[in-house]
Protein backbone atom coordinates (compact mmCIF):
# COMPACT_ATOMS: atom_id res chain seq x y z
CA UNK A 1 0.00 0.00 0.00
CA UNK A 2 2.77 2.58 -1.38
CA UNK A 3 1.73 5.95 -1.13
CA UNK A 4 -1.82 5.11 1.37
CA UNK A 5 -2.57 8.08 3.38
CA UNK A 6 -4.33 5.85 5.62
CA UNK A 7 -2.28 5.02 9.01
CA UNK A 8 -1.23 2.04 10.02
CA UNK A 9 -3.75 0.48 11.65
CA UNK A 10 -5.94 1.13 9.23
CA UNK A 11 -3.77 -0.28 6.80
CA UNK A 12 -2.80 -3.47 8.78
CA UNK A 13 -6.88 -3.64 8.60
CA UNK A 14 -7.87 -3.84 5.37
CA UNK A 15 -4.83 -6.05 4.69
CA UNK A 16 -6.12 -8.89 7.32
CA UNK A 17 -9.69 -8.23 5.63
CA UNK A 18 -8.43 -8.62 2.16
CA UNK A 19 -7.12 -12.14 3.67
CA UNK A 20 -9.69 -13.28 5.77
CA UNK A 21 -12.74 -12.23 4.26
CA UNK A 22 -14.48 -13.37 1.64
CA UNK A 23 -14.74 -11.22 -1.51
CA UNK A 24 -18.45 -10.30 -1.19
CA UNK A 25 -17.86 -9.69 2.74
CA UNK A 26 -15.25 -7.32 1.84
CA UNK A 27 -17.13 -4.95 -0.03
CA UNK A 28 -19.92 -5.21 3.04
CA UNK A 29 -17.50 -4.70 5.74
CA UNK A 30 -15.63 -1.85 3.13
CA UNK A 31 -18.87 0.01 3.00
CA UNK A 32 -19.47 -0.46 6.63
CA UNK A 33 -16.29 1.70 7.39
CA UNK A 34 -17.27 4.50 4.49
CA UNK A 35 -20.28 4.87 6.23
CA UNK A 36 -19.08 4.95 9.52
CA UNK A 37 -16.13 7.09 8.57
CA UNK A 38 -18.67 9.75 6.83
CA UNK A 39 -20.86 9.71 9.79
CA UNK A 40 -17.81 11.13 12.02
CA UNK A 41 -16.84 14.01 9.24
CA UNK A 42 -20.09 15.07 9.39
CA UNK A 43 -21.27 15.49 12.50
CA UNK A 44 -18.75 18.47 13.16
CA UNK A 45 -20.72 20.32 11.20
CA UNK A 46 -23.23 22.44 13.12
CA UNK A 47 -26.16 22.04 10.54
CA UNK A 48 -25.16 18.69 9.22
CA UNK A 49 -25.60 17.51 13.00
CA UNK A 50 -28.96 19.11 13.21
CA UNK A 51 -30.11 18.03 9.87
CA UNK A 52 -29.32 14.30 11.23
CA UNK A 53 -31.33 15.30 14.92
CA UNK A 54 -34.48 16.85 12.91
CA UNK A 55 -34.65 13.62 10.00
CA UNK A 56 -34.11 11.27 13.43
CA UNK A 57 -37.00 12.99 14.97
CA UNK A 58 -40.07 11.60 12.46
CA UNK A 59 -40.82 14.91 11.24
CA UNK A 60 -42.05 16.17 14.58
CA UNK A 61 -39.61 18.95 14.26
CA UNK A 62 -42.17 20.52 11.73
CA UNK A 63 -45.13 20.87 14.52
CA UNK A 64 -46.03 25.11 15.39
CA UNK A 65 -46.35 28.25 14.10
CA UNK A 66 -43.98 29.53 11.78
CA UNK A 67 -43.88 33.19 11.56
CA UNK A 68 -45.60 34.96 8.03
CA UNK A 69 -42.99 36.54 6.57
CA UNK A 70 -44.87 38.12 3.67
CA UNK A 71 -42.20 38.25 1.24
CA UNK A 72 -42.03 37.25 -2.62
CA UNK A 73 -41.15 34.19 -3.59
CA UNK A 74 -38.01 35.47 -5.30
CA UNK A 75 -36.89 37.27 -1.83
CA UNK A 76 -33.25 36.58 -1.38
CA UNK A 77 -32.23 34.00 1.40
CA UNK A 78 -30.68 37.15 3.12
CA UNK A 79 -33.97 39.16 3.11
CA UNK A 80 -35.61 35.96 4.33
CA UNK A 81 -33.17 35.81 7.29
CA UNK A 82 -33.49 39.21 8.13
CA UNK A 83 -37.35 38.76 8.49
CA UNK A 84 -37.20 35.74 9.84
CA UNK A 85 -35.34 37.40 13.08
CA UNK A 86 -37.37 40.57 12.96
CA UNK A 87 -40.20 38.27 13.17
CA UNK A 88 -39.17 35.86 15.97
CA UNK A 89 -38.65 37.16 19.73
CA UNK A 90 -35.70 35.01 21.87
CA UNK A 91 -35.68 35.39 26.15
CA UNK A 92 -32.71 38.41 24.94
CA UNK A 93 -34.94 40.05 22.52
CA UNK A 94 -35.05 40.32 18.42
CA UNK A 95 -31.58 40.06 16.79
CA UNK A 96 -30.86 43.23 15.46
CA UNK A 97 -27.14 42.30 13.62
CA UNK A 98 -26.59 38.51 12.09
CA UNK A 99 -23.87 37.60 9.76
CA UNK A 100 -24.70 34.44 7.47
CA UNK A 101 -21.72 32.28 7.49
CA UNK A 102 -22.47 29.58 5.87
CA UNK A 103 -25.53 28.26 3.80
CA UNK A 104 -26.48 24.64 2.23
CA UNK A 105 -29.69 22.85 0.50
CA UNK A 106 -30.11 20.24 2.95
CA UNK A 107 -32.63 16.64 2.71
CA UNK A 108 -34.32 16.46 5.66
CA UNK A 109 -35.72 12.75 6.13
CA UNK A 110 -39.41 12.42 6.98
CA UNK A 111 -40.21 15.85 5.99
CA UNK A 112 -43.23 17.53 4.10
CA UNK A 113 -40.90 19.07 1.81
CA UNK A 114 -37.99 17.26 0.45
CA UNK A 115 -35.13 19.95 0.38
CA UNK A 116 -35.01 23.05 2.60
CA UNK A 117 -32.18 25.90 2.81
CA UNK A 118 -30.32 26.01 6.31
CA UNK A 119 -28.32 28.94 7.36
CA UNK A 120 -25.66 29.04 10.39
CA UNK A 121 -25.83 32.55 11.44
CA UNK A 122 -24.22 34.96 13.68
CA UNK A 123 -26.24 36.77 16.11
CA UNK A 124 -26.64 39.02 18.67
CA UNK A 125 -26.93 36.07 20.86
CA UNK A 126 -24.88 33.40 19.34
CA UNK A 127 -24.90 30.97 16.42
CA UNK A 128 -28.50 30.35 15.45
CA UNK A 129 -29.55 28.34 12.87
CA UNK A 130 -32.28 29.15 10.29
CA UNK A 131 -34.03 26.49 8.26
CA UNK A 132 -36.46 27.91 5.54
CA UNK A 133 -38.58 27.40 2.20
CA UNK A 134 -40.86 28.80 -0.27
CA UNK A 135 -44.27 27.00 0.25
CA UNK A 136 -46.41 28.10 -3.00
CA UNK A 137 -49.68 28.04 -1.00
CA UNK A 138 -48.20 29.17 2.01
CA UNK A 139 -45.15 31.35 1.39
CA UNK A 140 -41.88 31.23 3.14
CA UNK A 141 -41.60 29.00 6.24
CA UNK A 142 -39.31 29.08 8.77
CA UNK A 143 -37.92 27.62 11.95
CA UNK A 144 -35.04 29.05 13.97
CA UNK A 145 -32.88 27.05 16.17
CA UNK A 146 -29.94 27.33 18.71
CA UNK A 147 -26.46 25.80 17.33
CA UNK A 148 -26.11 22.80 19.87
CA UNK A 149 -22.19 23.18 21.04
CA UNK A 150 -22.13 19.62 22.63
CA UNK A 151 -20.69 17.22 20.16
Amino acid sequence: MTGSKLNNGTSLAICLARIILPKNMRLALYLVIVAFLSGCATTHDPINRLVANLSASQGQWQKGDSPQLDLPEDATPEQVIKKVFLMTSFDQGHVKNCIILKMQRVHIENSLAEFFTAALVQTDFGEKIVVFQYLPVVGWWSRVFEVNTNG
